[in-house]
């Protein structure tokens, strides 16, 4: 014992023999061994012809002395690599006030196992925070040894008596499967970095991408416009949807191709996309002026140059939301200030954030529509942009095939995020909204085009 600390490397006493095979298990023989295990049916004695018994242990030489590196049931393999709890347990023992320290491995579909430390503190101390274990251990450790979670000490194990791994390792997977999501949840939000978000426009007006999902392959054209509305009742107004789908006189349009590169749930013949400054668009393009009914080129100049949204320091907070059926946890990705201070303001702007319910197995891109108004950020509406399953699947604006519950869950969510007004939230765009209005658009556009076959 050294310094308060038991060691585990030693020289081997007189009258022992020690060896280690080539799997670095522990085997001894000598005077001083035990005469085997005493049971019902008589004297057992676990040794082989040699004399030699297998203590279950790990080692290697150290020079002249052994150290012991732990049991052999205990040690686990991480990515190929074998990792020894014990090893760990040393080094977090050496943290200033843990008292006791177990670390056991726990499933992970990426590297087959993971360690995960539970660490009791001598009374009086508070528990650390991660990054304390984290730092602490990165400097006295290989990369893989260092535990992805550090759990409070269990309240059962206080009576005493000496833990079992197996069932601290049950104990510490449920623990670890959401530590897991949330780490994915957050790389996920990396791509797709939440912030306020300007909407495409050349002066007052919107940049609206028209998509035709009834050709062979998808095609846009670009229209100007003041509201989504406008672009509607010009596509049902005297013909001119039967004139742009098939380029006959009168709007001489160039179709360019919409990639689809993203699962979508695709249920309407023609679509109507609100552009913003950071989705993908040329600097010049041919757009149709739905006001003017004339064909115009646009030079369009986005307002927050090369990084184009506004991006703001993030800040993770877990809540819980309670739906008809259960009560859910989440996270939520979303900027620090949710209104900063800025010296421009456009008439409408998009805000994006993320939401991750660990119970439903999702991750959900929000999109948030507000209209800046004197006095006030006044709300207009909300829509899943993206939704992404457990298997890494991502599905764009899956508004139709969102169940009930979950749309109740996301909005229970918003209206704890954001200081929305309840006369506002009455008269904003929901999902359900969106659908009613797509399916009436869709059936007069049907019966349109309907007309021009017969």
């Amino acid at each position: 014992k050294r310094e308060g600390r038991w060691e585990t490397a030693a020289a081997v006493l007189p009258h022992r023999e020690l060896r280690i095979d080539e799997s670095g298990a522990i085997h001894v023989r000598g005077k001083t061994r035990f005469l085997g295990y005493l049971t019902d049916s008589g004297l057992q004695q676990p040794f082989d012809a040699e004399g030699w018994f297998a203590t279950g242990d790990l080692g290697r030489w150290d020079g002249e002395r052994l150290e012991v590196l732990g049991r052999k049931d205990a040690m686990f393999i991480t990515g190929g690599e074998n990792v020894h709890p014990e090893r760990i347990e040393r080094k977090l023992l050496a943290f200033p006030g843990v008292e006791q320290a177990i670390v056991v491995a726990v499933e992970d579909a990426e590297f087959g196992a993971r360690p995960v430390a539970f660490v009791r503190m001598a009374a009086g101390i508070c528990f650390p925070d991660e990054q304390s274990f984290r730092s602490f251990l990165q400097a006295r450790l290989v990369g893989f040894e260092v535990p992805d979670l550090f759990l409070p000490w269990p309240e059962p194990l206080h009576s005493g008596l000496k833990p079992r791994r197996l069932e601290l390792a049950k104990l510490a997977q449920p623990h670890f499967n959401r530590c897991v999501q949330q780490r994915t949840f957050r790389n996920w939000l990396k791509q797709h970095p939440p912030g306020w978000k300007r909407i495409l426009r050349c002066g007052e007006r919107q940049v609206f991408e028209v998509v035709d999902h009834g050709s062979a392959e998808p095609r846009g054209v670009f229209v100007l416009a003041d509201l989504r509305q406008t672009v509607m009742e010009w596509l049902l107004d005297a013909g001119n949807l039967k004139r742009l789908l098939d380029g006959t006189t009168g709007i001489p349009v160039s179709w360019h191709p919409v990639p689809q590169a993203i699962t979508r749930s695709v249920r309407e013949r023609i679509e109507i996309v609100r552009l913003l400054e950071d989705d993908p668009h040329p600097v010049e393009l041919e757009a149709w002026d739905a006001r003017n009914r004339e064909r115009l080129t646009l030079s369009v100049v986005t307002t927050s140059g090369p990084s184009k949204p506004l991006w703001l320091p993030l800040e993770f907070r877990e809540l819980s939301v309670s739906t008809e059926s259960s009560t859910l946890d989440c996270l939520v990705g979303i900027p620090a200030d949710l209104f900063p201070e800025t010296d421009h303001r456009p008439p409408e702007q998009v805000l994006q954030f993320g939401v991750c319910i660990p119970e439903l197995e999702r991750e959900y891109l929000i999109r948030t529509l507000f209209r800046n108004e004197a006095s006030r950020q006044r709300f207009l509406g909300w829509k899943v942009q993206l939704l992404r399953e457990t298997d890494g699947t991502e599905r764009e604006q899956p508004f139709w095939d969102i169940p009930f519950q979950e749309e109740q869950a996301l909005e229970a969510i918003i209206r704890q995020l954001l200081p929305i007004d309840s006369k506002d939230w009455e008269r904003s765009n929901t999902p359900e909204c969106e659908r009613v209005r797509r399916r009436e658009f869709q059936v007069r556009l049907e019966g349109l085009l309907g007309q021009g076959q017969s």
